[in-house]
């Protein structure tokens, strides 16, 4: 890592520390103009560099969130018309330039429509992550797929890009499938439901069938919704072996709902460790259009996560680059082992957590996974 890499990450996570307790205080003019120094940054030694251009536009989406959260929107959309000029490339500032618009114009006419405007107004929302750490590409993927066609539709049909019907998140466990599932549902304002197979399991023949009808019916009727199936190996196995019999039934009903519901305003998020074992039939480009790898949290994201896994703990100084780095196998569910059992040493001794206490934890604790793990489950 070089030294220019290793200032711009210090800086950053430094700068992210003293926005949080900025923000906790509700210092909104502190805060903001602790942002507007980044922005304004032009450093001659990273003037072109890509990280260093990335972490300024960053700091002007935080900014931009932060306004919408605090709804000082006049100020968010003259942020987002500079970001839209310099970078007119920039799709998701254009989306959010409009829906700002209509935002401010459903204020100023709320008193003479105030039903029809407030309903329009919660379909309103900010792209916030806040929680989940890492995940870059998925993150990615979910915004130009999913949350740009909720805010710029217009645009998308357009270039006649459908919504796609479903996602399917495959990987080893405990690297936060189900938590981004959730957090996905909660920032685009949809009912969410999780399934995992036991319920749906049936002991009355084809009872799993009528189940899966039943729940594609109560979405819709809560619609628009979310419809998350935990384990999608065990609802639908691929009928390419033994259980084909047992199971076809329940994978041809799950193949009707799953047709063409986007346009009745649900999604599909499936999540498996194998992808492999699911149903060929389901896979199927136009049933799950997208199909993403969530593997372990790589260095940052474990230092994100257990930064967030440690707020409001009594802490020492620890070197988390030192300790997390050699640790590429630990999931998210891991980390929260390791974080837990570092505070019960640090509790036992009755001193803030640190470094020491963590060496012991891992010392103690193993990965869940393993590369062969990843190997045979990365498969498509």
């Amino acid at each position: 890592m070089g030294s220019a890499t290793k200032k711009r990450i210090g800086a950053g996570f430094k700068v992210t520390k003293k926005l949080a307790s900025l923000i906790s205080r509700n210092r909104q003019s502190l805060a903001l103009q602790y942002l507007d120094k980044i922005i304004g940054s032009d450093y001659e030694l990273f003037r072109k560099d890509e990280g260093f251009i990335e972490y300024r536009r960053a700091a002007l989406q935080f900014k931009i969130d932060l306004l919408i959260e605090w709804k000082r929107y006049s100020e968010a959309l003259a942020w987002t018309c500079l970001e839209c000029e310099i970078n007119p490339e920039n799709v998701f500032a254009q989306a959010m330039k409009k829906q700002l618009k209509r935002l401010l114009l459903m204020e100023d006419l709320e008193y003479r429509r105030p039903e029809s405007q407030t309903r329009q107004r919660e379909r309103v929302f900010a792209i916030n992550w806040d929680g989940v750490a890492g995940m870059r590409e998925l993150k990615l993927t979910l915004e130009n797929d999913l949350i740009l066609p909720l805010l710029e539709p217009e645009i998308y049909r357009q270039y006649k890009v459908p919504f796609p019907n479903g996602i399917l998140f495959y990987g080893p466990p405990g690297c936060g499938k189900t938590f981004v599932a959730k957090k996905l549902a909660s920032m685009l304002k949809y009912h969410f439901m999780e399934l995992k197979p036991s319920d749906l399991a049936s002991i009355y023949v084809h009872g799993t069938q009528e189940k899966i009808g039943e729940t594609f019916r109560e979405a819709q009727e809560q619609a628009p919704a979310i419809i998350f199936f935990d384990e999608l190996d065990a609802f639908i196995p691929n009928r390419g072996g033994g259980l084909y019999h047992s199971y076809s039934s329940e994978v041809n009903e799950f193949l009707v709902q799953l047709n063409d519901c986007s346009k009745r305003n649900i999604l599909v998020i499936g999540a498996t460790n194998y992808l492999n074992r699911i149903d060929a039939a389901v896979r199927r480009p136009g049933r799950f259009d997208k199909k993403i790898y969530v593997g372990p949290p790589d260095l940052d994201a474990r230092i994100e996560a257990v930064k967030n896994f440690m707020k409001g703990r009594p802490t020492a100084k620890i070197d988390y680059y030192t300790i997390l780095g050699p640790r590429e196998l630990y999931s998210y569910a891991d980390l929260e082992l390791i974080v837990n059992e570092a505070a019960r040493r640090a509790l036992r001794e009755r001193v803030p957590i640190s470094s020491e206490h963590f060496n012991a934890a891992f010392g103690e604790i193993s990965p869940s996974i393993t590369l062969e793990m990843i190997r045979e489950m990365s498969e498509e």
